[in-house]
C-alpha cells in the first residue's frame, strides 16, 4: 500500500492562480495524498467560492485559519497532517504531474530525511531560467526553492518553523542539516516556480529576503538567530526601490558571469545604501536582535534524572491543591514534591495529607522568610536529586513544563533554565500571556541588571550548582529580592537558558502600585550595587547603574507623558 502524502497549501486571493496550483496537485499520478489547504486572512468571499469548487474531493481538506503569518499556518498545517511524508506547495505555482511520485521514490531508495528538486522559474509570468539547486552553497546563500521540498512529518512535528521573517525555510534547512538529517535533491524539474516583483511590497520583500538569507546565513555559521522587528523599521521610497530591484533581478537573473559580476556590484551598492539609510535601526538590530542559538540535537529524553519540587507555603489552603495537582500532572514523572509550611494552623497540611499521598511534608516551628523556606526544602532532597524546581504555592505549571526544560536544558548542555509566563493579576482579574517579550535564548549579567527576566517558579536548576553558590541569600540585607540576587551570583559562573513558551500561570496579587514597585526595584539594584562595590567589581558596577539609568529613565518618561499604570508596569 502506498504512504500518504500529506500536501501544505497556505492559499492567497487569486483566484486563478490557487485553481492552477491545486488542480496541479489533484492531477498528480501519486493518488494517496491528503491536500490541506490554509485560508489564513482571505475574503470570505474567496474562501466560500474556492470551497465550493473543490467539495466533491474527499482527500481536500480546507482550514480556516486566521492568522496570516506563514510560519503559523505552516506548523498548523503541520499539526492538522496525518501523512507518513509532507511536501510543501505555494498557491501560486504548479506541480508537475509527476512530482511527489519520483521524490517519494527517490526519498525511500536513497534512505534520506529531507528533499528538495530543481524547477523551472517564472518571472512575471515569463520563462526565466532553471533553478539548480546546489545543497554544497547551504552556509552562504539559500539554494532551495521551498514549495519543492519533501520530508518525513515526525522531523516537522519535532522542529517546525521559527519566527525568522523572510528566510523561516532557510533557517529549518541549516537546522535541520547540523542536528544531522539528510538532505538531498533530485536533479529534475519538478514544479514551475512563479517570480513575481511587480509592486512595492514586492520589491521591500525582495531586499529583506536578500538582508535576511545573508544574516541567517552569517547567523549559522556564527551561531546566531535574527529577530523580525528590525525588517518592520526598514523604509523604501519607491525610486530607490525601483533601482534597487533593477540590478537585483540583473544580477540574479543572468546567467554570463562577466555580466552578473558588472550588476552585482550596483546591486551591493545599493544594498549598503538602503542599510546606509536604516542606519540607526541597522545597529539597534545588530546590538540588540542576534542571540545565541544552540543547534537541538536528536535526543531522548528519559526519566532517569529525579527532579525535586520545593514549594514553601503560608496559609495557602485557598491554593495549594490546584498547585500541586498541576505538579504531579507533570508529562516528566521522576520527580519528588516537598511542601516547607509555614502556616499558622494546620488547614493546608491538611489538604496536602487528604489529596496527595506522595509528599514529604516539613512544618516549621518558627516563621522563616521565602529564601530560608527553599533552601530548607533543598537541604531535605533525596540524595539522588539532580534538579531542583521551585513553585510557589499559587502558582499553576503547564503539564509538559518540565518535560520541555529539561530537554531545552539536554541540548544546550544547560544547568539552569526559566520560561516565559502568564500573569493572572487577581486586583485586575485579567490574564498577561507571554508576559515578557525577551528576544533572546540565554540570560546574562547584563541583560538580568536590566530587566529580571527570571521567574523563581519557572527555574529549574542543578542541585550542584546551586549549592554551589550557596542557595538563596538568608540575609536581611537581601529580603524580598533574595532570588534576584541568587541569578546574579548564577550568572557569575554561566548563563541562564530562557525558553520564550509560557509554561506556568503566575498569581500576581501584590497590592503595591506601579510606583512603589519602582521604587523597591530601584532600592534592590542599589542594594546589590553597594554590595559589588565592596568587591570593586567594576564591570558589575557598570551594568548596575545602566540598569538604574533606564529605570529611573521610565520614571521620568511616566511622569512627563503620564502614562497609564499598565503601560508603566510592562516597562519595568
Amino acid at each position: 500500500m502506498e504512504n500518504k502524502v500529506s500536501i501544505l497549501v497556505p492559499l492567497s486571493n487569486n483566484e486563478q492562480k490557487s485553481e492552477i496550483a491545486i488542480n496541479s496537485i489533484i492531477d498528480q499520478d501519486y493518488r494517496n495524498l491528503e491536500i490541506l489547504v490554509c485560508l489564513n486572512g482571505n475574503t470570505n468571499r474567496f474562501n466560500k467560492k474556492i470551497k465550493e469548487k473543490y467539495k466533491k474531493f474527499k482527500n481536500i481538506i480546507f482550514y480556516n485559519y486566521r492568522k496570516k503569518n506563514i510560519v503559523d499556518s505552516l506548523n498548523y498545517l503541520i499539526e492538522k497532517s496525518s501523512g507518513k511524508y509532507l511536501a510543501r506547495f505555494d498557491a501560486d505555482d504548479v506541480n508537475y504531474k509527476d512530482r511527489i511520485s519520483k521524490q517519494i521514490k527517490y526519498l525511500e531508495k536513497m534512505h534520506v530525511d529531507f528533499l528538495s528538486s530543481n524547477c523551472n522559474v517564472y518571472y512575471n509570468n515569463k520563462f526565466s531560467y532553471v533553478h539548480k539547486t546546489n545543497l554544497s552553497k547551504s552556509f552562504y546563500t539559500n539554494p532551495i526553492i521551498h514549495p519543492t521540498i519533501f520530508v518525513k512529518r515526525n522531523i516537522l512535528i519535532e522542529y517546525k518553523y521559527k519566527q525568522i521573517p523572510f528566510a523561516e525555510d532557510y533557517e529549518l534547512y541549516l537546522r535541520l542539516y547540523l542536528s544531522g538529517y539528510k538532505l538531498k535533491n533530485i536533479s529534475k524539474n519538478l514544479i514551475i516556480y512563479n517570480l513575481n516583483t511587480k509592486n512595492i511590497k514586492d520589491h521591500k520583500r525582495a531586499f529583506y529576503l536578500f538582508l535576511s538569507t545573508l544574516v541567517v546565513s552569517k547567523g549559522f555559521r556564527d551561531k546566531l538567530k535574527i529577530n523580525s522587528n528590525f525588517f518592520s523599521k526598514i523604509k523604501l521610497d519607491k525610486n530607490f526601490a525601483n533601482s534597487y530591484n533593477f540590478y537585483m533581478n540583473k544580477f540574479i537573473l543572468n546567467r554570463n558571469k562577466f555580466t552578473k559580476i558588472f550588476y552585482g556590484i550596483f546591486f551591493l551598492i545599493y544594498s549598503h545604501k538602503l542599510i546606509k539609510k536604516n542606519i540607526l535601526n541597522y545597529l539597534f538590530f545588530r546590538k540588540n536582535k542576534l542571540s545565541p542559538i544552540k543547534i537541538k540535537k536528536k535526543n531522548n529524553l528519559s526519566n532517569r534524572d529525579l527532579v525535586s519540587f520545593i514549594v514553601p507555603t503560608f496559609n495557602s489552603e485557598k491554593t495549594i491543591y490546584k498547585t500541586l495537582k498541576s505538579i504531579f500532572d507533570q508529562t516528566y514523572t521522576n520527580i519528588e514534591v516537598i511542601v516547607v509550611d509555614n502556616s499558622k494552623n494546620n488547614e493546608t497540611i491538611n489538604i496536602i495529607n487528604k489529596h496527595f499521598k506522595n509528599v514529604k511534608i516539613i512544618k516549621l516551628k518558627d516563621y522563616v522568610m521565602p529564601a530560608e523556606a527553599r533552601n530548607i526544602g533543598a537541604r531535605n532532597t533525596s540524595n539522588n536529586s539532580k534538579f531542583l524546581s521551585f513553585c510557589d504555592s499559587d502558582d499553576i505549571l503547564k503539564p509538559n513544563k518540565t518535560s520541555y526544560q529539561l530537554e531545552k536544558m539536554m541540548s544546550e548542555n544547560s544547568e539552569i533554565s526559566c520560561t516565559n509566563a502568564d500573569f493572572y493579576n487577581v486586583k485586575q482579574k485579567k490574564l498577561y500571556k507571554n508576559y515578557f517579550n525577551y528576544p533572546f535564548e540565554q540570560i546574562n549579567f547584563k541583560d538580568l541588571c536590566f530587566k529580571n527576566t527570571v521567574i523563581t517558579s519557572s527555574v529549574i536548576v542543578s542541585k550542584k550548582l546551586f549549592n554551589s553558590v550557596n542557595g538563596f541569600s538568608e540575609s536581611n540585607y537581601f529580603y524580598s529580592y533574595e532570588d534576584y540576587f541568587l541569578w546574579l551570583k548564577i550568572l557569575n559562573k554561566t548563563k541562564i537558558s530562557f525558553f520564550d513558551k509560557s509554561l506556568l500561570i503566575y498569581l500576581d496579587n501584590r497590592e503595591i502600585s506601579a510606583s512603589s514597585r519602582s521604587k523597591n526595584i530601584f532600592n534592590q539594584r542599589l542594594r546589590i550595587l553597594l554590595y559589588y562595590i565592596k568587591f570593586k567589581n567594576f564591570k558589575i558596577i557598570n551594568y548596575i547603574i545602566l540598569g538604574n539609568l533606564r529605570l529611573a529613565h521610565n520614571w521620568i518618561e511616566k511622569k512627563l507623558f503620564k502614562k497609564s499604570e499598565n503601560e508603566y508596569i510592562n516597562l519595568l
